[in-house]
């Protein structure tokens, strides 16, 4: 279905600036016209007793009241009081007792349920953020002005908990082909923001991204959580770690120390990716370069999948990639060999040479004519303060795996996923190529 007709989608309000109010106004449509998730809700709220006391009847003596920013100041006479925290992660019910109250003049709750003498108060948040403070000066003050009720309940309801709470009752109507649109719709639009909030989705479940990295695609955000799971399963999770904004398999190699799973499309073929960039740096480059060994990656299988081969140039300060020169298959040639790592990878700076910027633009000229123009050297060494750079060789080999293959491959979590063992594999087989 198209996006703009969600029900819960805003032409004037579907920006981020707003999503906490939709959030919650969302939530309580959903409640007042889906009879079974507002039961599954109360379940996970109410204690057995309450429960079976207020809706275990068939002739009720009190109706279900759903709205939204009530003053708080005028809620009174309710012998059951419950304060639900509803954020992006689990708040400890224990922890909110200790938490000191918020001191507003007039706090409005997010979302206000009553049946009869309960009381059920609801506090939203988009993020992380802890929302105790708040909803427990809103509670206060209920119970101030309800003589007849003893204690305060706190309840977590984590946006985690709603969301497998929906996709259960989701489920159920299916089965009977009685899908709820109001229900459907508040998981689409819920999954358009935050794919975190969703149980993780194996690979077969997850059609192939329209754009890569682009996270308003929820296919993009299923796939890269998915395949932060598949990279613990190919060593252990112990053997996985976060460099800046990556989440990668350490490897111990002298040419590479990661190993990557991605995805990409080419030529209108949709692949995922086990990926490496040996000679990455200098001293990577001795371990990957080998006098009188070349590498025709092109030609090459590698557990029977194609390999796409790029190579580059990088320009690094204090290990960090400044600038980078995108080689053709040709330039490569002329300098993806041990002669012009060894001769050129390095440190540049005034011991090199007096001049040693328009020096290095002279003599790399000669191998690769107007190369400055296709990086941002003039911005980040020509014109700029630095007194070094460090050059290295790097080659970025991708082993395509047809992802029709691949999702057939994600079968049980664990090392014995059997597309972990098949990344293995690749991995092991590339080794042996470049160790030979």
């Amino acid at each position: 279905m198209d996006k703009h007709l969600n029900l819960f989608r805003f032409f004037n309000g579907s920006s981020y600036e707003f999503w906490e109010d939709n959030l919650s106004r969302a939530f309580a449509i959903c409640l007042k016209n889906d009879a079974t998730f507002l039961s599954f809700i109360l379940q996970n709220i109410l204690d057995n007793e309450i429960y079976s006391r207020a809706l275990n009847s068939e002739y009720p003596s009190s109706y279900i009241n759903i709205d939204l920013q009530q003053k708080v100041n005028y809620l009174e006479g309710y012998t059951y009081i419950y304060a639900v925290a509803c954020s992006g992660i689990e708040i400890d019910e224990q922890e909110i007792k200790k938490v000191k109250s918020r001191n507003t003049d007039s706090p409005e709750t997010d979302l206000l349920i009553t049946i009869g003498d309960i009381c059920i108060l609801f506090e939203f948040k988009r993020t992380n953020e802890d929302c105790s403070a708040q909803l427990k000066q809103q509670a206060e003050i209920v119970k101030k002005n309800s003589p007849d009720s003893d204690s305060i309940k706190f309840i977590d309801l984590d946006w985690i908990k709603i969301i497998q709470t929906a996709l259960s009752v989701l489920s159920i109507e299916r089965q009977i082909n009685n899908e709820n649109i109001f229900l459907k719709n508040f998981i689409d639009f819920i999954e358009e923001y935050n794919t975190d909030w969703f149980p993780v989705k194996k690979i077969s479940a997850i059609p192939f991204p329209l754009e890569k990295d682009n996270y308003e695609d929820p296919n993009a955000s299923y796939l890269y959580n998915r395949l932060n799971c598949i990279k613990e399963f190919v060593f252990g999770e112990d053997y996985t770690k976060w460099v800046g904004d990556r989440y990668i398999i350490s490897i111990d190699k002298q040419w590479a120390q990661e190993l990557n799973i991605g995805y990409c499309s080419i030529n209108g073929k949709n692949f995922l990716t086990v990926e490496i960039y040996p000679g990455d740096t200098k001293g990577q480059g001795w371990g990957y370069f080998k006098e009188g060994k070349d590498y025709d990656w092109e030609s090459e299988k590698i557990c029977g999948y194609t390999i796409d081969a790029s190579y580059y140039l990088k320009f690094s300060h204090f290990n960090s990639g400044i600038t980078w020169l995108e080689l053709t298959k040709e330039e490569s040639k002329l300098t993806h060999n041990y002669d012009f790592f060894s001769e050129w990878s390095g440190r540049y700076n005034e011991n090199w040479s007096k001049r040693w910027k328009s020096q290095f633009v002279k003599e790399l000229n000669k191998v690769i004519p107007n190369w400055k123009d296709r990086t941002d050297w003039d911005e980040v060494v020509a014109n700029s303060n630095r007194t070094y750079f460090d050059l290295s060789v790097g080659t970025h080999l991708r082993v395509l795996i047809p992802y029709i293959e691949a999702q057939k491959l994600d079968d049980i979590d664990g090392k014995k996923n059997k597309l972990a063992e098949k990344i293995k594999q690749i991995y092991k087989e590339l080794s042996k190529k470049i160790d030979a």
